[in-house]
């Protein structure tokens, strides 16, 4: 029993010291989008003439672009990986159709925020006056951010989806977005 207790107490406490560690790593520099997903809903009521707004989650995976060329030093105090996840607030001005984001991550340790965010149809238009949904090419436009990610300057991060907007479909409402790899970054100072 007291053998089982320091195995626990000694992996505890290499598991925090772990977690510290990998905590301790900066995100400076700039960083690329290699995979991830955006899943919304809209969530306005357009017949009472509200802007089209989406709530949802998203989940982005980014890379260090400079990794292979960083010295073992930097890279020591470096983070490779970066994955930013949570709740996203969309909303579209309906006089320029520009779009901005909020992203807030489940733990509240940080805020991105995006603004003039466009998308571009690639086949569908906006009142499904074809009978199928709105496929579109977005690009994001983040600004600013908050918390861990405070050092954020700029970034652009492009989108190939589905923004399902014909009644009647069982979808109606729910949009899918998936993030193009490679395409865009996101540069931490």
């Amino acid at each position: 029993m007291n053998t089982k207790i320091k195995l626990l107490a000694l992996a505890a406490l290499f598991t925090a010291s772990f977690t510290s560690h990998a905590s301790e790593k900066a995100v400076h520099g700039t960083y690329v989008p290699v995979k991830g997903t955006v899943e919304t809903f809209e969530v306005s009521d357009p017949t009472l003439g509200e802007a089209p707004e989406q709530l949802g989650r998203y989940k982005i995976y980014l890379v260090n672009s400079a990794w292979r060329s960083m010295s073992a030093e930097e890279r020591k105090s470096t983070r490779y990986l970066i994955k930013v996840e949570g709740l996203v607030a969309g909303k579209i001005d309906l006089a320029t159709l520009l779009v901005s984001h909020k992203l807030l991550d489940d733990d509240h340790r940080y805020t991105l925020r995006s603004e003039n965010d466009f998308f571009i149809p690639q086949s569908g238009d906006l009142y499904c006056s074809t009978g199928t949904p709105l496929v579109i090419q977005e690009q994001i436009n983040l600004v600013k951010g908050t918390g861990q990610y405070s050092n954020l300057s700029e970034g652009t991060i492009m989108l190939n989806g589905v923004i399902n907007n014909c009644p009647g479909e069982s979808d109606f409402g729910k949009n899918v977005l998936e993030i193009i790899p490679f395409q865009g970054s996101v540069t931490f100072e």
